[in-house]
């Protein structure tokens, strides 16, 4: 499990790089962590150097990790939400996500 972790904190890492690179604005980034199958200490702490916020999301349907992304709506302290699997990468900005005219 361990390095089936590892891979997808370097392609968050990669998403949010990128992401930061284009952006014309900062966001916070929250990742959204299940917590059936903890990460490591070590991945946690690589993701918060980066400035990701973490946020437990624990099952709400056991089995189903896709329907944890459904945490977005506990999220309520923002006002718009994006959610973004880590397998993208961005090259442009995506301020338009957040265009509310």
């Amino acid at each position: 499990m361990e390095a089936r972790h590892n891979k997808q904190v370097q392609m968050l890492l990669v998403l949010v790089r990128s992401l930061r690179r284009v952006e014309l604005c900062r966001r916070d980034f929250v990742v959204l962590l299940g917590t059936q199958v903890p990460l490591s200490e070590e991945h946690q702490a690589s993701l918060q150097r980066e400035g990701l916020l973490l946020r437990p999301a624990p099952p709400l349907i056991p089995g189903v990790p896709t329907a944890d992304k459904l945490h977005v709506w506990t999220l309520t302290n923002y006002t718009q939400c994006v959610v973004l699997d880590a397998d993208l990468m961005f090259l442009k900005p995506i301020d338009d996500l957040f265009d509310s005219s």
